[in-house]
């Protein structure tokens, strides 16, 4: 901030290098740091670039400039600081290591040499101007950046960026530098590989849409492809990353096909997947990812290719989602053609897919799959057949009960889609069916009352019986009795409520006021008196809130103290009161 500070509102150039150099010193891995001061030396030779054609006609930076730079070229010279800013020496500077960047004479002069010579209006070039303008200070910037952070791909790719804004070609060979950097340093790599192959359309300001339509564009694309190709006969990186750069291949065809329009682009994109995708299959370098676009391009002219090669994908891939849902999907486009007659078809296949999956992740997206597959059938269907017993042994095997988030996660898509589709009367049968199989724990209760809740018209004892089998399924939670204690002041069920307080953990541990004494007064109030006192057996000090129930048998407990109490008892903070005990006794609480 000090440095962008001194040269935007200052005009100091020095002192703002000065003040990054200090930063980065101090913070040698801030990637920020290096980007910003990169941008700042790039911005100032853009303004000396600007003034010299301003003054002599000179042309560096062509007609198209993507730099906001108007309000440098008006700045007067004699506005510009003349003095460097005294920085006195930090004391965290004094252990760290000296630092190359610094030994480079243009470095040196560029954080000490007056303003005015590099701006000058002489025609003749200085030193130092020689210096800025072949982008000396940038690429030194570079330099010592990536030797600061070399294994940062994403930071070389940003240095790019910045150059590439400048629309000019008078970064080209600064940019060429950074592309050799990634492929030495990056040579394994395939995210890197993948860059450098289509580096041709890296920076481009037009849209996907507008490149493709260009003139340039087959030949952009067979500059890509030809450097993929040289990809894939490196040795050393097919035997490391064979995979993840076919797979970047066949993205980079996949993507450019869809965007493109031309009939004999289109037809080039195909024929190179097709053959991509063979010759991976080959050497068994063909991801999952692989197999599905190849069966989608056959699945436009031949579905029986198409299953083929699906089948041959789940062979090496039994447990890919990706590839049974895609396998089900030619099945149903089937069925839509009315090849298929016989619904049960693709519900074996459903099946078979599940019990073949051992993934319970995978299996957990193919069985969500077979749910939304079912509600598409019809309502009728899966009133008088749903197969409720075989979908749940689907997504969890018997090894597979009891575990944590699956379990949970699965009967809560079971709840909510037998619910949604079949109504409360078969919802109410299947948690029934549950419960009876296995001891519940409260989470899956609490779904229960979730989906039960959405409809006004479901009756309250329907709530209020899962809150009964949330508490009796842990009767120490005490979040079970907070819930419930809510809904039934919700109810306006003053009963109800004091028995939950009564019962719950945490509400009746002292059973009587007898255990507390020493009795001080300490306020008194329209409710009550609160008192300190000590606690008897454990000596710890507290404070006792005595309420006066004037009807407590006619009205039972106050709706407002029930609240407090509630409240108190959910909110967790060292500076609010933590309940401890509840007590009734007599007319006092």
């Amino acid at each position: 901030m000090a440095a962008s500070w001194e040269y935007e509102t200052n005009n100091n150039i020095t002192t703002s290098r000065v003040l990054f150099l200090r930063g980065i010193r101090i913070n040698p891995d801030s990637s920020k740091l290096w980007l910003e001061y990169f941008k700042l030396e790039l911005l100032w030779i853009t303004k000396i670039l600007e003034r010299r054609k301003i003054y002599f006609k000179e042309n560096f930076l062509g007609d198209e400039i993507n730099v906001q730079i108007s309000d440098l070229i008006l700045v007067n010279e004699n506005d510009i600081e003349k003095e460097v800013v005294d920085i006195p020496h930090l004391k965290e500077e004094s252990d760290i290591k000296h630092n190359l960047y610094l030994d480079d004479p243009s470095v040196a002069q560029s954080t000490t040499h007056d303003d005015s010579a590099i701006i000058s209006k002489s025609k003749e070039l200085s030193e130092i101007q020689k210096s800025i303008l072949d982008l000396k200070i940038p690429r030194i910037i570079f330099r010592n950046a990536i030797a600061a952070i070399p294994t940062s791909l994403p930071l070389r790719i940003q240095f790019l960026q910045i150059y590439k804004s400048l629309r000019s070609t008078f970064t080209k060979e600064a940019e060429n530098e950074i592309y050799e950097s990634i492929l030495s340093d990056f040579r394994l790599d395939p995210k890197a590989r993948s860059f450098l192959a289509t580096h041709s359309f890296f920076g481009k300001l037009e849209s996907e849409k507008e490149i493709s339509a260009s003139e340039y564009f087959p030949q952009m694309v067979k500059t890509c492809v030809k450097e993929f190709e040289k990809c894939c006969q490196d040795d050393e990186l097919m035997s490391t990353s064979g995979m993840s750069i076919i797979d970047e291949y066949i993205n980079f065809l996949e993507t450019w096909m869809k965007i493109c329009e031309e009939e004999f682009m289109l037809q080039y994109f195909e024929l190179l997947l097709k053959n991509l995708c063979q010759r991976s299959e080959q050497l068994s370098l063909l991801s999952t990812s692989g197999f599905k676009i190849w069966a989608d391009l056959e699945l436009k002219s031949n579905n029986n290719t198409a299953k083929t090669i699906l089948n041959r994908g789940l062979k090496l891939y039994p447990n890919s989602s990706l590839l049974w849902l895609n396998f089900l999907e030619i099945f149903k486009q089937k069925q839509n053609e009315d090849i298929i007659q016989n619904e049960d078809e693709i519900e074996n296949l459903f099946m078979e897919a599940c019990k073949i999956i051992k993934d319970v992740d995978e299996r957990w997206i193919v069985w969500d799959a077979f749910l939304k597959w079912t509600t598409e059938r019809g309502s009728n269907y899966m009133k008088e057949a749903w197969p409720f017993e075989r979908v749940l042994k689907l997504a969890l095997r018997h090894d597979e009960m009891g575990s944590t988030p699956y379990e949970i996660g699965i009967l809560e898509r079971l709840l909510d889609y037998s619910y949604s589709q079949l109504g409360l009367q078969i919802f109410m049968q299947i948690t029934n069916n549950l419960i009876t199989k296995k001891e519940r724990k409260p989470k899956f209760f609490e779904n229960c009352i979730r989906i039960v809740s959405r409809e006004v018209h479901v009756k309250n004892e329907i709530v209020r019986k899962f809150y009964d089998l949330m508490i009796r399924s842990n009767v120490k939670r005490e979040e079970s009795y907070l819930a419930a204690l809510e809904f039934e002041l919700s109810q306006n069920d003053m009963n109800r409520s004091q028995q939950l307080m009564t019962k719950g953990p945490g509400f009746a541990q002292s059973n009587h006021v007898g255990v507390y004494s020493d009795l001080k007064t300490i306020g008194k109030g329209t409710y009550g008196t609160v008192y300190k006192a000590t606690h008897s057996k454990d000596g710890e000090h507290v404070a006792l809130k005595k309420l006066l129930l004037w009807d407590i048998d006619y009205d039972g407990l106050p709706i407002t103290v029930l609240r407090e109490i509630k409240l108190l008892k959910e909110l967790n903070c060292v500076n609010i009161v933590k309940v401890l005990d509840v007590v009734v006794e007599d007319i006092y609480m």
